[in-house]
């Protein structure tokens, strides 16, 4: 139910289950779950455009000379 979006606390109630430790016991993980999670990661990661950091020098943060790409 986890892996198809049902909250723990609905899926609690549809399968009985009276404490999240019980119904965590049940959520196995399979290595093709792991796959689809790492694949999502790397996506976004892809996805995010790197930052221009401006470093501060004796001659003022205005430097252009000094940029960090």
């Amino acid at each position: 139910m986890s892996r198809k979006g049902i909250s723990e606390n609905v899926g609690m109630l549809i399968s009985g289950h009276k404490t999240n430790s019980v119904y965590r016991r049940y959520n196995i993980i399979d290595l093709e779950v792991v796959k689809e999670a790492t694949a999502k990661i790397e996506e976004h990661h892809r996805g995010i455009k790197p930052r221009t950091a401006i470093v501060s020098t004796k001659n003022g943060a205005d430097d252009k000379t000094d940029r960090l790409n």
